[in-house]
């Protein structure tokens, strides 16, 4: 069953922040409040998402054990995951942070769904956004980037 909730997103004009230091950081523009996200990966995948969206099937065939889409409000943590993603790890896939900027509301909007549709864990300023997300996130996260990751920021 789909879950019933109602939000309105404004494309950002100018959005600008850092969580090199952890925090989470939001920026008002357009009217809305936005969530920068950081997911770290390999670089086709971030290349991918970012052109394409999020996309259960692509994932599982990537790897067959991933279900949600992992991202988080600290550069820092995001270099890590990087790190530790299967392809950097294993087959030496560069590694990259994908960049994204989403409405505050949809998220909020979705934590409050009955199960919830995003967990958060604060410990790492992360979120874990279910399958049943994606169409919605990909109408709305806007400001995508790809930045690889350098290997001296790696472990660090």
């Amino acid at each position: 069953m789909e879950p019933e909730f109602t939000f309105t997103a404004r494309a950002a004009t100018s959005v600008t922040g850092s969580t090199a230091d952890g925090t989470m950081v939001t920026a008002s523009t357009g009217g809305s409040d936005w969530l920068q996200l950081w997911h770290g990966t390999d670089l086709e995948s971030a290349r991918w998402i970012a052109e394409y969206g999020l996309n259960s099937e692509r994932m599982r065939a990537y790897y067959e054990k991933t279900r949600e889409f992992w991202a988080t409000t600290s550069w820092w943590q995001a270099e890590q995951y990087a790190a530790l993603n299967i392809a950097v790890y294993t087959k030496g896939a560069t590694p990259a942070i994908l960049g994204a900027k989403v409405p505050l509301a949809v998220v909020d909007g979705l934590l409050l769904c009955t199960p919830p549709l995003v967990g958060r864990t604060p410990e790492d300023g992360g979120y874990c956004f279910q399958p049943e997300t994606f169409v919605t996130i990909n109408a709305v996260m806007t400001d995508k980037t790809v930045t690889i990751v350098a290997e001296a920021n790696l472990g660090n």
